[in-house]
């Protein structure tokens, strides 16, 4: 006990001692990010790999990008309650969750929850802890009561009570926190009000303080927070000694107790685990929370703060999970809080909280003391320095408002940085230099007077080696402390060629001792070894890069000057070829750059207020750091520092982040990204382990959710996918780690995605799915085969019908033909007979009068008429004559006509000998020439004139019209018969004209 009491007191000395300090970075999610609630009991890793979360509203499963949530309701095939208490996973992958109404089973790969009632109190149904142990059993405490399940019944059922005395019950009832199966397997570990109670599952007995009075690890002290260590050990809170104690469950010998009482006093135990560096992350019923190094002795506390979002995200926390890369994860009641102390690429030192002289300032100018490295800082706002002490907290305030009045009876200004020369620190300010006395905490003017100079006001010096560089308006003063003497340098030109006037800010000396400046905007300036200042103007492109100006210089170890511009971006000039390269937006570097600086393996940092880049000029890749802090705030200065150590310091408005390079070489443990989910046509299908999934015709739109746990605030990286059958190439993924296709054709395609570092340092397997979607019945292969074979038959039915119906069509065509033509050649035929009565009678008519006055014409008017009848007898069956035979027949009528019309009838033949060959029907031209003779008026005095010509491959009978008004013998059909009769012996129509004067008729020739 006296050893206890040195050991508590010493612990509560050093806690003390250590409790300001904090090096603990956290990365929250919440209902924003898509949690079913942010106040969380439960974080369950399962076999998987993904995460199940108990909240106080519901149960969510998360992929490290994704979360899906399930909430009870009326649905038959959901849990009874959405207070989800405690959650694990038995060796089917089962995942089963106690609830504040019970228990339920939730059948992943079903997709089906199954819901138990315990056996216990209709008020005492509040399940706080549920375990499924190594031989497949699951057990469960309410509130009352200690519950095991029984497989073949499909029910739970009650173990041996730890108190048979129901009024006590209550004080034996197992903690929130309070179950755990001893390592062996052999037996299970409650912490009650009552102490530690172990059960023997071969002995099925419960050991106690009443049964075992004689061990020291059995008490009857009210103990919680039960856990076990990762070195086998089980740890609890005794919340009557405010002791945190460890003990060899196979032994029962006390190994570890912390007392906290001093520095988390009036508490009682909520949480407590162990991490894999011997940290206990504890959390109390008091909203205390505290990381305990119990081996090194140092505690440190942590605490939700509203305005900090890099705190953790509540004020107490349920369970801690440590995942293989070291995160520890927090169910806490604000959210998942995520941190890892051991990896994380960066630290925040809060100065302005911690020294209350300057809570209304903020931080400017930056140094690191040459003599112990401790910071030295100037406030802004409320102007002042700090002397800061990083390994205690400690610091010194030295208030600039008190300083001494200068030659010019200036006090000093507000400082810009703190300088150094013989060990003694220097605050740089527009007024001038003071120097500042740690002693008395008096800031003194620095007026240096050179040896063969007038007095020059500076304000500002570099010590480099022997030497002493002060910047003056008038040009550099370069000191030699041994020699005690100096020279006045400057450009020997006082105007630039664009106008500028050079100045002399604060030199930079680069790797080999050359003293660089910026003497305006667009140019650069270096001093020689004579002496001289030399000047360089840069500008390529005035109207993108005199936008801005450079605010930071620094070179490399291959001797490259590198820049930050604000307004521009980041600059890189090789002073051996003297040549200027930008870096602006299309690097991904922004153009609000404020400072930049290469660390001692050549990568670039870069900052801009709250942001960080790190640009890796071998590999041509850069990561982004986004701090979120402070990002509403613009109205202060970045400054940028590289440490003995290689850390990367810089200032953000109160506060001085910490940048470890040398954790960027650090990878996380590869494993493969998660695919969690596939909403196929808007309906999500949860994944478990599938690598292969049948899809219908119908489910061709994809939407691919995936994630991983790799922690992308340590681990900067991207996701890659492709889909094979679909992509050509590698596609990246946006901050929605979802890859959507829509409209995709039937057939295989194969999912793949995998991580891939942002410097492609390194990358994870692939996941893999393949999937199927089923061709239609209308678009598979056997499918047209049959509609081939369908058509093919179909086409030789139709064929053969076609052409038995074809072979009808022809045959009633045929008789049709004959049918018209025997109509044709009646029609015809009675036409020609027509001749006969009409004719035979005008023309003995004519004869009888002939005979009577001139013998010899009635003769030759007799012979006429019977050549007439000797041609009609001739070709009375012939289709068709020769146009020839039928001028030399119509010749014979015209005379005749004329014989008895006189100057009547005029007839006008004009036919060329060429035409002679063709054919018309018999008779043709007589009929056309006797129906102008029967509608026309014939008189010598207005005769009837009858053009007969060859037109078109047409024989044209045109005549002039002066028609009688009563016509003899004309049934008007004599025109129709003729042009039916010519639809037939030609494929040339008849065609017929009639205007005011003539009538004409052309007859095609065949």
């Amino acid at each position: 006990m006296r050893v206890y009491l040195i050991i508590s007191i010493y612990l509560l000395a050093f806690f003390e001692l250590h409790s300001q300090s904090s090096g603990f970075i956290f990365h929250n999610i919440g209902e924003r990010q898509g949690l079913s609630f942010n106040y969380s009991y439960r974080i369950l890793k399962d076999s998987h790999g993904l995460l199940w979360i108990g909240t106080v509203n519901g149960l969510s499963r998360f992929d490290g990008n994704h979360f899906y949530n399930f909430k009870s309701g009326n649905d038959t095939n959901a849990f009874m309650n959405n207070e989800i208490l405690d959650l694990c996973e038995d060796r089917d992958g089962n995942i089963w969750g106690g609830t504040a109404s019970g228990i339920f089973c939730y059948q992943v790969k079903k997709n089906k929850f199954i819901n138990y009632i315990p056996p216990t109190l209709d008020f005492a149904r509040r399940v706080q802890n549920i375990l499924c142990d190594r031989e497949g059993d699951i057990w469960a405490s309410t509130e009352w009561n200690i519950v095991k399940f029984n497989k073949q019944k499909k029910v739970f059922e009650e173990i041996e009570p730890l108190t048979r005395n129901k009024d006590s019950l209550r004080n034996y009832s197992v903690r929130q926190n309070g179950l755990v199966e001893d390592p062996s397997g052999k037996g299970l570990w409650f912490a009650t009000r009552t102490g530690l109670h172990y059960y023997s599952k071969d002995e099925k007995k419960f050991y106690g303080y009443r049964n075992q009075p004689g061990d020291s690890l059995f008490t009857n002290h009210s103990v919680a927070a039960l856990s076990l260590a990762p070195g086998g050990y089980l740890w609890f809170f005794d919340n009557l000694t405010k002791n945190i104690i460890a003990f060899d469950p196979a032994t029962h010998k006390i190994l570890h107790q912390v007392y906290v009482g001093s520095a988390m006093p009036e508490t009682n135990g909520q949480t407590v685990f162990e991490d894999s560096n011997h940290r206990l992350w504890v959390s109390t019923w008091n909203n205390r929370m505290a990381v305990i190094d119990y081996q090194k002795n140092n505690f440190t506390i942590i605490a939700y703060k509203n305005d900090n979002p890099l705190s953790v995200a509540g004020d107490g926390f349920w369970d801690a999970w440590e995942d293989d890369d070291k995160n520890i994860w927090l169910a806490t009641d604000g959210g998942i809080s995520k941190c890892n102390y051991s990896k994380n690429i960066y630290s925040i030192i809060p100065i302005v909280e911690n020294i209350p002289e300057i809570k209304n300032g903020w931080l400017g100018g930056f140094s690191i003391d040459p003599r112990d490295k401790s910071w030295w800082l100037a406030s802004e706002g409320h102007v002042a320095v700090i002397h800061y002490y990083p390994a205690s907290g400690k610091y010194q305030y030295f208030d600039v408002s008190k300083s001494e009045k200068n030659i010019a009876g200036q006090k000093a200004g507000p400082v810009f940085r703190v300088g150094f020369m013989d060990g003694q620190p220097y605050a740089f300010t527009h007024t001038g230099v003071w120097r500042i006395n740690e002693k008395t905490k008096q800031l003194i003017p620095s007026e240096k007077k050179f040896q063969n100079l007038p007095y020059i006001p500076y304000n500002y010096f570099v010590e480099h080696g022997n030497d002493v560089w002060f910047s003056t308006n008038e040009g550099f003063i370069k000191w030699n402390k041994v020699l005690n003497n100096a020279i006045k340098i400057k450009s020997s030109v006082d105007s630039l060629p664009d106008g500028q006037r050079p100045v002399y800010g604060a030199p930079y000396f680069d790797s080999a001792g050359r003293p660089w400046f910026i003497p305006a905007f667009g140019w650069l300036g270096y001093v020689n070894k004579q002496n001289e200042v030399i000047l360089k103007y840069y500008i390529k492109n005035k109207a993108k890069e005199l936008s801005g100006y450079l605010t930071s210089m620094a070179d490399d170890k291959q001797g490259n000057l590198w820049m930050a511009a604000a307004g521009i971006g980041l600059y890189k000039y090789d002073t051996r070829k003297e040549e200027m390269h930008l870096f602006s937006q299309s690097n991904e570097i922004t153009s609000f750059a404020r400072q930049a600086m290469p660390d001692r393996d050549g990568r670039i940092w870069i900052v801009a207020m709250n942001k960080f880049s790190v640009y890796n000029p071998t590999t041509n890749s850069i990561s982004h750091y986004n701090l979120p802090v402070y990002e509403n705030t613009l109205s202060y200065a970045n400054s940028l520092l590289q440490d003995s150590d290689g850390a990367m310091l810089s200032t953000v408005y109160k506060d001085v982040v910490k940048f470890m390079p040398e954790r960027l070489h650090l990878k996380p443990v590869v494993k493969g990204p998660l695919l969690s989910m596939i909403k196929i046509s808007g309906k999500d299908k949860l994944i478990v382990d599938e690598t292969r999934l049948n899809l219908e015709p119908d489910q061709s739109s994809l939407e691919f959710n995936f994630g991983s746990l790799i922690n992308t605030q340590i681990f900067p990286y991207t996701f890659e996918f492709k889909l094979d059958g679909f992509d050509k190439n590698w596609m990246t993924a946006n901050t929605s780690a979802a890859a959507l296709y829509n409209n995709l054709n039937p057939g295989k395609y194969t999912f793949r995605v995998k991580v891939v570092a942002k410097d492609r340092s390194w990358q994870t397997p692939e996941r893999v799915i393949t999937l199927y979607i089923r061709t239609p019945f209308y678009k598979a292969w056997w499918f047209w085969l049959i509609i081939g074979v369908l058509l093919a038959g179909a086409l030789v039915f139709f064929y053969r019908f076609r052409m038995h119906k074809q072979k009808q069509i022809l045959t009633l065509k045929t008789k049709a033909q004959e049918l018209e033509k025997e109509k044709t050649m009646v029609m015809y035929e009675s036409l020609k007979q027509q001749l006969n009565p009409h004719f035979l009678f005008n023309s003995l008519t004519s004869l009888s009068g002939l005979i009577e006055t001139n013998q010899q014409v009635a003769g030759d008017f007799l012979e006429q008429m019977s050549g007439i009848y000797r041609y009609i007898l001739k070709n009375g069956d012939n289709e068709t004559v020769f146009l020839k035979d039928e001028i030399e027949f119509v010749q014979l009528y015209i005379n005749l006509q004329q014989t008895r019309f006189k100057k009547g009838l005029q007839v006008n033949m004009n036919v060329p000998d060429e035409f002679l060959h063709y054919k018309i029907a018999p008779v043709t031209l007589q009929n056309l020439i006797e129906n102008a003779i029967k509608h026309n008026i014939i008189d010598t005095a207005s005769p009837l004139v009858i053009d007969i010509f060859i037109e078109d491959d047409y024989l044209v009978v045109k005549n002039n019209l002066q028609k009688k008004n009563v016509v003899e013998t004309s049934n008007k059909k004599g025109l129709a018969q003729f042009a039916s009769l010519y639809r037939y012996l030609s494929s040339q129509p008849v065609l017929i004209e009639e205007t005011a004067q003539t009538f004409q008729i052309k007859i095609p020739l065949i």
